[in-house]
């Protein structure tokens, strides 16, 4: 892997990890659009890039963070009961997740999905309520959802922020709880996936690793600003829009291919 790789991939984690788009799926098609075929030789740099965001997530919402673990032990319950069903889920149907994102189609299928989930949710009345106000069946939906962002191409933020909004909580509150449940996930995923690592004895050059965390950090953040921003001005249209392109148009490849 090149300097310019890690870059590329880098960016494309920060900003697609927060941003509605689908990082897993934006990566699937970068790493075979650089020639990075080998999953096994990219999978601890992917891994690492996940914990730069982590910790873009950690600092963007370090206040927020240190009063919910100070006063609102509600909200830490909600965000272990919110990451129960993607943990299940994960551990259930490993091999079937190996097998899916293995096959290109499924990908773009899943960016399709993305688009229906981000339209019915700019189209959802802006709530009002607060993570507090919310019953343990929203929030459990929420977890659902994030669950089903365990598909290729699924956008985690997308279907959590969206399920957010359709259990009534405001733009703000939609997109904190996204976020809290995604650096859990993050971490989980992470604690995982580098024990294997280690235990393969895989690994990246130093200097390529170190790029891509900064690049993930920086443009996680931005995105992160961003994304609260399009919340808050109920334009996810614009990303199902984009979404469904990305969907229609790998679709139409894959067909193409097979004539």
């Amino acid at each position: 892997m090149s300097l310019l790789d890690a870059i590329v991939l880098g960016l494309i984690q920060g900003i697609a990890e927060f941003l509605p788009i689908s990082s897993k799926g934006h990566l699937f098609l970068a790493q075979r659009c650089l020639g990075l075929t080998d999953s096994d030789q990219n999978l601890f740099f992917v891994v690492m890039l996940h914990q730069a965001s982590l910790a873009a997530i950690l600092v963007y919402y370090r206040r927020a963070i240190v009063m919910t673990i100070r006063s609102a032990r509600r909200e830490i319950v909600w965000v272990i009961l919110g990451t129960i069903p993607a943990a299940a889920a994960g551990v259930w149907l490993k091999r079937e997740l190996v097998y899916l994102y293995a096959q290109p189609l499924w990908t773009f299928a899943g960016f399709l999905a993305t688009a229906a989930v981000l339209f019915g949710a700019a189209r959802v009345r802006t709530g009002t309520r607060s993570l507090e106000a919310a019953s343990w069946k929203e929030v459990l939906s929420v977890g659902l959802f994030q669950a089903a962002a365990l598909l290729p191409g699924v956008s985690r933020s997308g279907m959590t922020v969206s399920a957010g909004l359709f259990a009534g909580l405001s733009p703000h509150e939609a997109v904190r709880f996204s976020f809290y449940l995604g650096g859990v996930a993050i971490l989980g995923a992470g604690a995982v996936e580098i024990r294997e690592v280690v235990e393969t004895g895989l690994g990246a050059a130093p200097a390529v690793l170190a790029v891509g965390l900064a690049v993930t950090f920086v443009s996680s953040l931005a995105a992160l600003w961003v994304v609260e921003r399009v919340v808050n001005r109920g334009k996810l249209i614009f990303f199902s829009v984009y979404c469904a392109m990305l969907g229609v148009g790998g679709g139409a490849w894959i067909a193409l291919r097979a004539l």
